[in-house]
């Protein structure tokens, strides 16, 4: 039903030029081909930690994150690569709440990116454009809920690729029925996206089933702390990796939050 409502959409559109056929099938290349952020291309300047991540192809990845990293920001631009560059896919974004996931389609995704570039806007026509819908020029369609009811609403859409954002405050013991959602995908691409959390929490226990990478400065690198683990990837993404907050901003924040949390 889903895939049918995505063609139906498509057919009520009026012809848009597709420029996705010019651009890179380099992610981080792409992403800065097509956004656009106050009337400045897209940049990853001293943001070395994120390109892995961006490239990762993992088809289950998991980062624990401090505030303001720009995590969100990737789960946004991956999403919109992968169904750009999919055509007929769909793509499930699903938050805590209904706040988080209605500040995600209208600010993120159609206030700060499509309506900033002219690009997106050919790849992503908006007349279509709902809190919980956004179709895309070449059929697929990106669908945006909350985790409420056990992810009651996302239990019959057979997404592609889901992106699980606030996960530290959702059921984590239900996300099989996720997984559920994507058993019939050619694709079948998961993040989960949160928080730390304290050790033995729920999200840190499925956070530790990846291979536990953390960035290492001198070698610029993510070093997992369990290799041989190589279908689930997990980042540890702390403030102290982001390039904007200052060293006794984060000896403040040290001082107040356990160490999972920082």
């Amino acid at each position: 039903m889903f895939r049918k409502n995505a063609a139906k959409f498509l057919s009520s559109y009026p012809k848009v030029i597709d420029n996705s056929k010019e651009l890179s099938d380099d992610i981080v290349i792409w992403t800065q081909e097509v956004r656009v952020l106050n009337g400045k291309p897209f940049s990853f300047k001293n943001r070395d930690y994120l390109l892995p991540i961006y490239r990762d192809e993992a088809k289950e990845i998991y980062i624990a994150k401090g505030r303001q990293t720009e995590i969100t920001e990737f789960a946004l631009n991956w999403l919109l690569f992968k169904l750009a560059n999919n055509s007929g896919t769909v793509g499930l974004y699903i938050s805590d709440r209904d706040s988080h996931t209605s500040k995600f389609s209208k600010l993120r995704l159609k206030d700060r990116a499509i309506v900033q570039s002219k690009i997106l806007q050919s790849i992503i026509p908006l007349n279509k454009h709902s809190s919980t819908t956004q179709p895309f020029a070449n059929g697929s369609v990106l669908y945006m809920h909350s985790a409420w009811g056990e992810f009651d609403q996302a239990r019959s859409i057979p997404a592609d690729f889901v992106v699980v954002d606030e996960i530290q405050s959702v059921n984590v013991n239900e996300i099989d029925v996720l997984q559920e959602a994507l058993s019939h995908s050619n694709f079948g691409y998961m993040i989960g996206i949160g928080t730390g959390s304290e050790e033995g929490s729920d999200w840190n226990k499925l956070w530790a089933t990846g291979n536990q990478s953390s960035w290492d400065v001198n070698s610029k690198s993510w070093i997992p702390k369990r290799p041989e683990i190589t279908d689930i990837h997990s980042y540890h993404l702390p403030q102290t990796n982001v390039p904007w907050i200052t060293p006794e901003d984060i000896e403040k924040k040290r001082l107040k939050m356990t160490k999972r949390r920082f």
